[in-house]
């Protein structure tokens, strides 16, 4: 290659960002592994890919998101009885739901914990915006539940389930999982959808997409992050709306409280209602989230 070219690139390793002082591209470190990525197409399939040269890096353009591409996951799923068995047992999730939501599956590569790239069989959730059109989805390593990855990287926020809700529903759940929007979903027969990135941050773009709503119902992990979260993500979205509610195994009033709603669904319980956010009143909202899938 061209001598001129050496030392030329930049990695951060503490910061985790890199610059390319030759062709100017710069960013995060996983922009950088996501233009070394190979097509989308590749990633979902796990195909062999050569990476793109240098002094293209910085003009290539994200792909958008189809169903043709959820297609493709999807149909993974149905080929993989590993990932089935996973969705189907150990997570209690109904095979009518997952076909409702269009998770999937696909051969995803994360570092492992040597700094080895390493193929990882992983789920896929499609995000969805207010047109019921996909514009991203989540990748989770079965293995390892700390390997996810959002694609594509710079496309717009949406929320997984979105598109199952329907048209003139006035109410959702919305839980920090996608596997508990799933699980809510199944146990209460209410529209379900997951925040993008868990209980971490609440998108502008997101609230947009919930103002639809006269009724939401916080379903976020019985933890102390959970709870913090939904407090706060309540007087962003509207705190006289909004419904907290949480997971609980046995009769009305006992059994232990568990996680969340995939957590119930695992343990064969039922769910209950907890109280509305302190400045909404005390309502409880065990009526609201009982039903049938």
């Amino acid at each position: 290659g061209d001598p001129t070219n050496l030392y030329k690139l930049n990695v951060h390793i503490r910061l985790g960002v890199y610059h390319c002082f030759r062709c100017g591209a710069k960013g995060k470190w996983w922009s950088f592994r996501e233009k070394l990525g190979g097509t989308m197409r590749d990633q979902i399939q796990g195909v062999a890919f050569d990476p793109p040269a240098a002094s293209k890096i910085h003009t290539a353009k994200p792909q958008a998101l189809t169903e043709a591409d959820i297609d493709v996951m999807v149909d993974f799923l149905k080929d993989s009885p590993r990932a089935m068995d996973y969705l189907l047992n150990e997570r209690a999730l109904s095979a009518s739901v997952l076909k409702k939501y269009r998770v999937g599956a696909c051969k995803t590569t994360f570092l492992s914990p040597d700094g080895a790239p390493t193929p990882q069989l992983s789920l896929t959730f499609p995000m969805y915006d207010a047109t019921r059109n996909p514009v991203r989805y989540k990748t989770r390593s079965i293995d390892d539940k700390r390997n996810m990855r959002l694609a594509p990287k710079s496309a717009p926020w949406g929320l997984f389930g979105l598109h199952t809700v329907p048209e003139h529903a006035e109410a959702v759940i919305l839980t920090e999982g996608e596997f508990d929007a799933m699980a809510a979903h199944q146990g209460t027969g209410l529209p379900a959808v997951s925040l993008p990135i868990g209980a971490a941050s609440l998108p502008l773009e997101v609230v947009a997409m919930l103002e639809r709503f006269a009724k939401i119902y916080l379903w976020l992990d019985d933890d102390v992050v959970g709870r913090r979260a939904a407090t706060a993500f309540a007087k962003k979205l509207g705190v006289a709306r909004c419904v907290m509610l949480r997971a609980g195994v046995g009769e009305e009033g006992g059994g232990a409280v568990v996680k969340d709603a995939n957590d119930a669904a695992a343990d064969g319980g039922g769910f209950r209602g907890g109280d509305e956010p302190d400045d909404a009143g005390a309502a409880r909202a065990d009526s609201a989230v009982r039903g049938s899938a």
